[in-house]
């Protein structure tokens, strides 16, 4: 594993394209902003910029530096959005495979300041205890919203994963699905006592514990024998799909974002009617967008309602700006969570749309705080 590291630390050229990028002027075509790390615009250090963190990482790595407790805030001061994988110029050069990983990276690190039991950040260390002993991140004991539909379909092919986030602080997402699966007749089930995927511990270094969550999600989930596991958080698909077989968890049915999985609905393109033009603009998750690729099922779904103009924001698709939520940042610095939400919310509300929509509760929940925004599930409900 070090030796793994040693490499992907030297792959960074230190050309500063992760603090700012001109992919307007050329460079790179397809990247269209200047400012890349949302947390360096916030702080204002480049210690706080991948190339920073890389330059800490060496200098920890050969012993050079300590774990101070400013140099355990630097790298758990960070999204994991991977806005600096995407706009890094050392990926796709001929002289550099693989890829550098960014957020690896810093996973690394994190895992190695949680296994040397240096001290976290307070919120974020409790988020282990909170899933242990309750199951969620909030350490809440609250039942599933009132979702009698999805209630009556537990033998169903297809189950709905609702987790920590539309379960017990956006709550209306499961209500809005529970209402469109009434609406279309979709036969979906949910399980009965759910725990958190395990996003959260990993993101924040605390492999063990993520790691019994995951094995009772796995044999949970496996007995269930559905074909189809749908969800509306990125973060829940992402660690599903991609991290669950990385740590050795075998689940044995289909992922689909909730998004994927209506649009290839047939009866969804018949569904919704509009009379009245709206404008539209949709806030692209990380996860979702830069991290996992998708970015049609969201803007297609929205597209099938008529009448309806999407306008996109300034930074979208692969340059989608973070909401400030993600890795922890959310729970341990909430300051720092906030600026960067105000910062995306304010460039959503510049492009003079109706309404603004995203397809993840997380950001939902950080840009919420700031202004009217709306899960995609709630505003397909709206017709």
């Amino acid at each position: 594993m070090q030796e793994k590291l040693e490499k992907q630390l030297d792959l960074c050229l230190g050309c500063g394209y992760c603090r700012d990028a001109y992919g307007d002027e050329g460079w790179l075509e397809n990247l269209k902003t200047k400012h890349v790390c949302p947390v360096r615009e916030v702080l204002g250090f480049d210690s706080y910029t991948a190339k920073g963190r890389i330059l800490l990482g060496k200098a920890l790595f050969e012993e050079l530096l300590s774990y101070t407790p400013t140099v355990i805030d630097i790298f758990y001061k960070c999204t994991l959005c991977g806005n600096c994988e995407a706009h890094c110029i050392s990926r796709g050069l001929p002289f550099v495979d693989p890829d550098l990983k960014v957020r690896e990276i810093i996973k690394y690190f994190r895992k190695k300041i949680v296994k040397d039991s240096l001290a976290l950040p307070e919120q974020i260390e409790k988020l282990a205890v909170k899933v242990s002993r309750y199951g969620n991140v909030f350490g809440d004991e609250t039942p599933i919203s009132s979702t009698p539909y999805l209630k009556e379909n537990r033998n169903s092919e297809t189950f709905y994963f609702l987790g920590c986030m539309v379960k017990l602080r956006e709550s209306q997402i499961a209500k809005a699905v529970d209402e469109l699966a009434n609406k279309l007749s979709l036969n979906l089930g949910v399980i009965d006592k759910e725990f958190c995927c395990g996003s959260p511990l990993l993101r924040t270094g605390q492999v063990k514990v993520a790691k019994s969550i995951m094995s009772k999600n796995t044999e949970i989930l496996n007995k269930l024998e559905i074909k189809t596991l749908i969800t509306s958080c990125p973060g829940c698909f992402s660690t599903f799909k991609n991290e669950y077989p990385k740590h050795g968890f075998q689940l044995n049915f289909n992922l689909q974002h909730i998004t994927e999985y209506l649009i290839n609905n047939s009866q969804i393109k018949n569904f919704i009617s509009n009379s009245k033009p709206i404008k539209v603009t949709y806030h692209d998750p990380c996860e979702l967008g830069r991290l996992n690729k998708i970015y049609d099922p969201p803007r297609q779904l929205l597209q099938n309602i008529s009448n309806i103009q999407l306008i996109e924001p300034f930074r979208t698709r692969i340059n989608s700006w973070c909401c400030g939520a993600g890795a922890g940042v959310q729970a341990g610095y909430p300051n720092l969570s906030k600026q960067i939400a105000i910062d995306r919310f304010n460039e959503l509300q510049n492009t003079k749309a109706d309404y603004i929509v995203t397809a993840c509760p997380n950001c939902l929940h950080a840009l919420g705080k700031i202004g009217k925004i709306h899960d995609i599930i709630e505003f397909l409900n709206i017709f």
